[in-house]
């Protein structure tokens, strides 16, 4: 089949006009062809033709819808009727009439032609030649390696991941490629390349597969006007400089000559033609007149002036500072990476930011608004407009208009403002609403059973909606009020839209056996139902929270004091299943119930309860506030409470060395919770005995566990070592080295001095301390100060102090080890030594002697030169520093260094 034939039949097709008056026979007709080229006159849709294969190549004309028979290869559509035609799997020809026609190709290697009319045209399988000859027609290559060429008017030409080798030939009207939903610009790939006439094709490429558009000329040697002018992907409308931009594809290149207008570096008034003109004015503040054509603004000062004219064409400004749009200019697109505005106007614009952090107010129009890169602001003013974040954490106002707003990549806000707004669901959005009936649209791909809509129960009594999945999220503030009011009214899938209530009855009934919610910040009392629950007490408040069945997570992260003391508030029940409690700070009570459960109490003093039933429970808590190691700040007292008439003699206890970590706060902001303190303790196990329940509990020891003290019925009560000494204990725990951080906040009498002194301290300043006494102090101490003036007096074991700032005194009266720390900002120091086996000067942050001045005498005063940080020592005739000690470790006596200093400092005039 070839293309000659075609317009033969093509040709043919105009001497048949007489068909128009045919009128339709009372009953279909049944026709036998011969094996010659037969040729068929139709007037009914149900007419039957009946070839042989091999008949000859035969052709129908017909002036009503029409799907050829088999072995029948070429159709002619003839009148002005809006009708359909359809091929089959030979290779056929399709002609259309002067009406809006659909024609379907088959399977062959076809050819067809639009006619007039805006035409519908999809080349199914089979390498195809698609032309829509006159009217704006949509052209679909479909399967197989497709040539489409629209002609005459404004076409659109469809393509899709599965679309294969198909090129464009159109270089007559403002043309359009609209890509399957299914792709979005991160799929594509976009190459532009010089061809043999002087022009650029592009190459447009699908990810991951082999479809590859080429559009022929796209910019034709000696042209500006483009073969395709309009890329629509999803709701986006690209124009193409937008479009060229985000591939960085060069545009400039391929202009008219004589209508690429520079500037010179001095103020110019510079007029463009009336084709399409590239204007830049350069430095200094130009007039830049475009008048007709669509013309392309370059502007890069504040005093830059466009002029365009009413029907002038659809102008873009590119700036890299910031601009309002001009009367009749339509598209403004920011340039570079600076922190710059953007305006549009009365007419329908397209705004497009840069990777800074863009304001994008749109004007009147309907208009479409790209944030790009950088935490974005866009308005979209009157109108009914299209707004699109793009990267980072933007925030959306629609304002006034039906307007489409979506977020993009990032945490943005979404505002739709009065009218009825579109909401494209997307990654961690929180929207605001409460005007007009709006919708959430969800893309192809996703419905309820991909969805989870967490219910959150505001303290004004409204209910926020949290919608989550693999593909993002957005949060609804508000979405019911207090006074029943709804912010989205209409949930949109790609197969169904749903109302509020819809939406919410749909979600309920496909999980009916899942509660996901959140409580208030007052005292909630929250039940579970018998599915895998998760449930979350809010902030604040005494709550209640109730498992019930199934597998649940109670969550509760409140913090409530009255005075200094924490409020005895939270009360966690797990109910049966294998339940997951964790709490924060606050004396809380935490019960699993029967099941295997995991529970976590947090700071304070908790109570866990264990009983016969329960199954196999593990307990992970700490004496001590802080969360990263041992600390002396806040010593609690936990306590696990045995239930049901068990007594002492009920139980049997195992201790295993250390604990495994693995589970430990591993839930959803576990950064509210606990971690593991590197005081770590051992792993006990409690047995009741006769049964097969266990309560585990992980970093338990002997004076600074998990559990400092066990209840049972009838007052029963006994500490932890207590039950060491009644089950004869052997606690791994308590061998080998030992730290505690210390917080000048709370004194070290809190714990018994036999208990204390066998550990290593670290000792932080966390508030103003004019005068510590750390005399008593026999083991290895290192302090670290802040800024303020202290006065230290160390004890006789192992120092190391850094003082960190501040003008500090330090007395030594004899420890076994003392290393002093000295760098800038430091501040104006006092040592005083007094004895002692090892006593050093460490300089920190890389000091050498070139930085070291050094003033001698009874007492040595070392001075950082161009700071006023000094360090002075007492009575260092008595020899009481032993060593002196550089970042790089080279260590130097005291009259070591007093030489060397010597010799660095020689023209110092007696200040060494």
């Amino acid at each position: 089949m070839t293309i000659e034939k075609a317009m033969r039949i093509r040709n043919a097709q105009f001497e048949l006009r007489h068909l128009e008056q045919l009128q339709p026979s009372a009953l279909a007709q049944a026709t036998t062809g011969t094996s010659r080229d037969d040729v068929y006159y139709v007037t009914r849709s149900d007419d039957k033709i009946i070839e042989n294969p091999n008949g000859g190549d035969d052709t129908v004309y017909s002036n009503v819808s029409y799907t050829l028979p088999n072995h029948v290869e070429n159709l002619v559509l003839t009148g002005t009727a809006n009708i359909f035609g359809a091929g089959n799997n030979s290779n056929n020809i399709l002609i259309g009439n002067e009406g809006r026609n659909r024609l379907n190709s088959g399977r062959g290697d076809d050819i067809v032609y639009g006619g007039g009319g805006n035409d519908f045209i999809n080349g199914g399988e089979g390498n195809d030649c698609l032309f829509g000859e006159t009217g704006n027609d949509t052209l679909n290559g479909e399967a197989g390696n497709d040539v489409l060429e629209g002609g005459e008017g404004d076409d659109t030409y469809l393509f899709s991941a599965k679309s294969e080798q198909d090129t464009i030939i159109d270089n007559q009207g403002h043309n359009s490629i609209r890509f399957h939903t299914d792709l979005s610009l991160n799929d594509l790939t976009v190459e532009a390349r010089n061809n043999e006439t002087g022009g650029q094709d592009w190459l447009i490429a699908v990810k991951n597969s082999n479809a590859v558009l080429t559009i022929k000329n796209q910019y034709t040697q000696n042209g500006t006007t483009p073969a395709v002018s309009q890329f629509i992907i999803g709701t986006q409308k690209l124009d193409v400089n937008s479009f060229a931009k985000y591939f960085d594809i060069s545009l400039t290149e391929y202009t008219e000559s004589g209508k690429t207008i520079d500037g010179s570096d001095g103020n110019d008034h510079l007029i463009g033609t009336s084709g399409d003109d590239i204007i830049d004015g350069k430095a200094g503040a130009d007039i830049m007149e475009g008048r007709d054509g669509n013309d392309t603004y370059y502007v890069d000062n504040t005093k830059d002036v466009v002029i365009e004219q009413a029907g002038g064409g659809e102008d873009t400004v590119f700036s890299s500072i910031s601009h309002t749009a001009a009367t009749h200019v339509e598209n403004v697109t920011l340039t570079g990476s600076a922190n710059i505005f953007a305006a549009g106007n009365n007419s329908n614009n397209i705004l497009t930011g840069n990777e800074g952090r863009n304001r994008l107010n749109s004007g009147r129009g309907d208009d479409t608004v790209y944030g790009m890169g950088g935490n974005d602001n866009l308005n979209g003013g009157d109108g009914n407009d299209y707004l699109d974040g793009g990267d980072g954490n933007d925030l959306i106002n629609g304002d006034a208009g039906n307007d489409i707003l979506m977020g993009g990549n990032g945490k943005d806000i979404l505002k739709g403002g009065a009218g009825n707004d579109t909401y494209i669901y997307g990654d961690n959005d929180t929207i605001i609403d409460n005007q007009g009936i709006n919708t959430l649209k969800f893309s192809d791909g996703l419905n309820n059973a991909k969805l989870n809509l967490k219910t959150i129960h505001n303290d004004d009594g409204s209910q926020s909606w949290e919608i989550t999945s693999d593909q993002g999220s957005a949060l609804i503030q508000n979405q019911i009020g207090a006074d029943g009011s709804i912010s989205i009214d209409r949930f949109q899938f790609s197969d169904q839209t749903y109302t509020a209530a819809q939406f919410q009855q749909a979600f309920q009934a496909l999980k009916a056996k899942n509660i996901n919610f959140v409580g208030t910040n007052g005292d909630d009392t929250l039940h579970g139902n018998a599915g895998n629950n998760e449930i979350d007490g809010g902030n604040d408040g005494r709550d209640i929270l109730y498992g019930h069945d199934g597998d649940d997570i109670l969550r509760e992260h409140s913090e409530t004091y009255y005075g200094n003391e924490p409020a005895s508030d939270d009360k966690l029940y797990g109910g049966n299943g294998n339940d997951k409690l964790y709490a924060h700070v606050g004396t809380d009570l935490l019960d699993g119930g029967a099941g295997n459960d995991y529970l976590e109490g947090g700071e304070h003093n908790d109570t866990y309860v264990f009983g016969k039933g329960y199954g196999h429970d593990t307990i992970f808590d700490y004496n001590f506030g802080f969360d990263s190691e041992a600390s002396l700040h806040r010593l609690n007292a936990n306590v696990v409470k045995f239930t049901g008439g068990i007594t002492l003699d009920d139980l049997e206890i195992t201790v295993e060395k250390g604990y495994d970590k693995t589970g430990i706060a591993d839930i959803p902001d576990s950064n509210q919770f606990v971690s593991p303190p590197l005081l770590d303790g051992d792993t006990w196990h409690i047995r009741i005995k006769g049964t097969d329940d266990v309560l585990t509990i992980k970093n338990q020891s002997g004076i600074y566990g998990a559990i400092s003290e066990f209840q049972f019925d009838g007052n029963a009560s006994y500490s932890t070592g207590e039950l060491i000494n009644h089950f004869k204990l052997s606690i791994p725990h308590m061998i080998g080295n030992k730290n505690i951080v210390q917080y000048t906040g709370q004194p070290v009498e809190e714990l018994n001095r036999d208990v204390y002194n066998n550990f290593n301290h670290t000792i932080h300043a966390d508030s103003d301390n004019s005068d510590l006494d750390l005399s008593h102090y026999t083991s290895v101490v290192e302090y670290r100060g802040n800024r303020s003036d202290e006065t230290i007096t160390l004890g006789r074991g192992i120092n190391i102090v850094d003082t960190a700032g501040g003008n500090d005194t330090i007395t030594d009266p004899g420890a076994d080890n003392t290393v002093i720390m000295f760098g800038r900002n430091s501040g104006n120091d006092t040592f005083n030594p007094y004895g002692g086996s090892d006593t050093q000067v460490l300089f920190k942050e890389g000091l050498t002697l070139k930085d070291l001045q050094l003033k001698t005498g009874d007492d040595w005063v070392l001075t950082i030169k161009d700071t006023g940080d000094t360090l002075t020592i007492h009575d260092i005739a008595n020899n009481n520093v032993d060593s002196f000690v550089f970042g790089n470790g080279k260590s130097y006596t005291a009259d070591e260094i007093s030489k060397a200093l010597i010799t660095e400092n020689t023209q110092n005039n007696g200040i060494l």
